[in-house]
């Protein structure tokens, strides 16, 4: 959870529909991030030597689909806190999915919320944790994801939260992926992928939260 705690998230300025906004009475930003900005980091090295030094890039990739973020949105009612996060593609069978948010209150609570899919297990989960030491915050949290709309979505009751009066919040979407490969000598070889998307902005690294959604 620590790795998830640091990989936060971010923010931007506000539109509407797609499908995202929320009820009339809840207080509701909602972003539309451009296709084509997912950043892969990636290393590849031996197979019989993962400790080598392998070589490895870092940089934003436009034909990558899976995982690109095109819209988000945050909602925030007198009952929970809803993250919900579409995609140009989400494929069940592709590598391992965690949608990473990142919430602070009014009353200076700082929260992180992961949900993950895991394809060799077939399950997802959820988990709600404090981003100061990454130790998990139990709470019933709710969670969608559905593959065929390409969307993660997250219910947070707000009494996990303190019940603030008003939070900001950012999302990113991360995944991972490790393939086999030759290299030209022969040698076998191992690369490891890191994918990520802010789910608010064109950037990789970012501490920009959303406004102030107060509960209503």
């Amino acid at each position: 959870m620590n790795t998830l705690a640091r990989l936060g998230a971010l923010a931007g300025t506000a539109a509407l529909t797609l499908g995202l906004a929320g009820p009339a009475l809840a207080d509701t930003f909602t972003y539309y991030d451009k296709a084509g900005d997912v950043w892969a980091d990636t290393c590849t090295y031996p197979a019989d030597d993962p400790m080598a030094d392998g070589e490895c890039t870092d940089a934003r990739d436009s034909t990558i689909a899976e995982g690109d973020v095109i819209a988000a949105s945050i909602q925030h009612n007198a009952r929970k806190i809803v993250l919900r996060v579409r995609y140009r593609e989400l494929t069940r069978d592709t590598d391992f999915h965690v949608f990473l948010g990142d919430i602070r209150t009014n009353e200076h609570l700082h929260r992180g919320v992961a949900v993950g899919y895991d394809s060799e297990e077939g399950v997802s989960f959820a988990d709600l944790f404090r981003m100061s030491d990454g130790n998990d915050v139990r709470c019933s949290l709710g969670r969608t994801v559905d593959f065929t709309n390409n969307l993660i979505e997250v219910r947070i009751p707000r009494g996990c939260l303190s019940s603030p009066r008003w939070i900001q919040a950012g999302m990113g979407h991360l995944r991972f992926s490790e393939t086999e490969g030759t290299a030209e000598d022969g040698t076998s070889t191992v690369t490891e992928a890191t994918y990520f998307d802010d789910a608010l902005s064109g950037y990789y690294s970012t501490t920009k939260m959303s406004p102030k959604l107060f509960r209503n």
